[in-house]
């Protein structure tokens, strides 16, 4: 093998990832040239022979091609890959690409590349940068796999002695033994190493990891005039307006961080995490339109890669239910039916087992909210079956969330706040990530819009009582219909509304619209011990000879 390789091994295969033969076949002529054997070559034309390849082979070192075809491009590819830790640790990942541009740089800067080549490749370039790529990472790769493992203390260790033995590594492995410092919670000393190091080559590595120190220790001010240099690096904006994002929502400036979200997802696009970090914060200041819209663009920009899940899907529906709701009545359809694709895309995706229980909440809530209460519980019967059929099954926090509000629709109040509380509680013993704490944000400002709907519900219902005790039906039944609207789970406001209906109908409302409302109303009394009273029994059949309703006497 050429000199100039010697950093790599003899034993371990190289992997080159691109679309196009010819330039498959060109890179292996370049590496057969330089020393490596043809048969330590292996050649992968798309991201599902390279996976293959990385799963049955210790990979040495990785050229990838940055677009890599119509499906799962170079940057979905790694991102798989390096998520699910599919390379070795000292594995050396190159980047092969045809654009330089900044956006491309700094889209593959940020999965920590070890290097990029411009095509077309020529062989002195190759014979020249690959040692430089290789040489470091290969030397400290026992400190890397250590650190991967997540034995900080070895790695510690470990990163003293090379210290000791080779000068050309003391600054890589200092930033290790940092970064395995502050794992293990011991700030001020991972501080103090990293900040002897600002001044070296990996000053922006560096300068982050004092950033994230500064928000572990709830310096927010530090981590800002840490953070603001290199928010205006043309490589390392995206990665930075991140990580001051979250140190906006740690500190509970949510509007900030939604900012700041935004503008990273502006300058790297393709990050799909970061885009559903944008989705919910938005969710958190309930920009629920800005939620929609970042969430539907981080499920096509995910499409092909391993960051489309089920999950994903299910926040865009939950979400897309989210804005029918708070949609007037008259402009709810278009949106319904964006829903509907929501179900049909899941189906062809994935499993039953995968999206059954949810969807079934979907269509529930779907059509308590367009006032088809039987078919709402129709589907939430089916629900509640299936988890019988599949007691291992463990719903996510988004199915807790469209369960919650369905109690709400469905006029169940003690299971609706019992099943709030207890999302809270499990939400708020999980990791605090940034999803987490803005999905909990969300769910409490859910539950405060509730309450402002029913305070405002009791303001229309006193006015509708009041109207009733002048004999004014027309305005009872108007004040009376818009308390029913804010909080459907008012048993006794559906039961006067169904007694107005009996003396007025709405302005401008038709008999069909009419017949609508009072089988709502009556549903919503579904539980309720009121159905049995002589009173409301005498309304039901009042309306059912007005409006020809033999299901009011049902």
């Amino acid at each position: 093998m050429n000199e100039a390789l010697h950093s790599l091994s003899s034993q371990r295969p190289i992997l080159v990832i691109d679309d196009c033969p010819m330039y498959r076949t060109a890179a292996k002529g370049m590496l057969q040239k330089m020393g490596i054997s043809a048969s330590q070559i292996l050649l992968a034309k798309d991201a599902y022979s390279a996976k293959q390849f990385c799963i049955t082979n210790a990979i040495q070192l990785v050229l990838c091609d940055y677009n890599l075809g119509e499906k799962t491009n170079g940057h979905q590819l790694l991102d798989e890959l390096i998520h699910n830790q599919a390379l070795q640790p000292d594995c050396v990942v190159i980047i092969v690409t045809g654009d330089a541009s900044a956006e491309v740089v700094r889209g593959f800067a940020e999965l920590d590349a070890d290097g990029y080549l411009v095509k077309p490749l020529n062989f002195k370039t190759l014979q020249e940068r690959l040692p430089k790529f290789a040489r470091r990472k290969r030397m400290i790769g026992n400190l890397l796999e250590s650190y991967a493992k997540g034995d900080y203390q070895f790695t510690i260790e470990q990163a003293e002695e090379t210290i000791n033995k080779a000068k050309e590594l003391q600054q890589s492995s200092l930033f290790l033994k940092a970064r395995s410092l502050f794992k293990l919670g011991e700030y001020t000393e991972a501080r103090n190493i990293l900040v002897s190091l600002r001044q070296g080559s990996e000053k922006v590595k560096v300068t982050m990891e004092m950033a994230r120190i500064a928000i572990a220790q709830k310096q927010y001010s530090l981590c800002e005039s840490l953070l603001a240099p290199l928010e205006k690096d043309p490589i390392n904006c995206a990665a930075a307006l991140e990580l001051s994002a979250e140190q906006f929502i740690r500190r509970n400036s949510f509007v900030e961080g939604f900012e700041k979200i935004s503008a990273s997802v502006s300058k790297s696009p393709k990050n799909i995490a970061r885009q559903i970090s944008k989705v919910h914060i938005a969710m958190a200041i309930f920009d629920i339109d800005s939620a929609v819209i970042a969430a539907e663009s981080a499920l096509q920009r995910s499409r092909y890669s391993f960051r489309e899940t089920i999950e994903l899907h299910q926040l865009n529906a939950l979400l897309l239910l989210d804005k029918v709701h708070l949609t007037p009545p008259n402009s709810r359809m278009k949106l319904l039916m964006n829903v509907s694709r929501c179900c049909t895309g899941w189906r062809n995706q994935y499993t039953r087992d995968k999206y059954k229980a949810f969807e079934l909440l979907t269509l529930a809530r779907a059509n308590a909210i367009r006032g088809e209460i039987s078919r709402a519980r129709v589907y939430f019967t089916e629900y509640q079956a299936w988890l019988s059929d599949n007691e291992e099954y463990k719903p996510n926090s988004y199915e807790q969330f469209e369960l919650a509000k369905l109690y709400y629709l469905l006029n169940m109040p003690e299971q609706y706040k019992a099943s709030i509380e207890s999302l809270l509680s499990n939400l708020r013993q999980s990791s605090e990530t940034v999803n987490t704490l803005s999905l909990i944000r969300y769910i409490q400002q859910c539950s405060s819009k509730i309450e402002a709907f029913k305070l405002e519900a009791e303001s229309n219902k006193v006015k509708a009582l009041q109207s009733i005790t002048q004999g004014n039906f027309k305005l009872a039944t108007q004040s009376m219909l818009k308390a029913v609207e804010l909080n459907q789970a008012d048993s006794d406001a559906c039961y006067r509304l169904l007694e107005c209906l009996t003396h007025a109908w709405p302005e401008g409302w038709s008999k069909k619209s009419v017949r609508e409302l009072a089988i709502r109303c009556k549903e919503l009394l579904f539980h309720e011990e009121i159905t049995n009273s002589v009173q409301h029994r005498k309304h039901c059949q009042t309306l059912a000879n007005q409006l020809q309703l033999t299901e009011l006497t049902a």
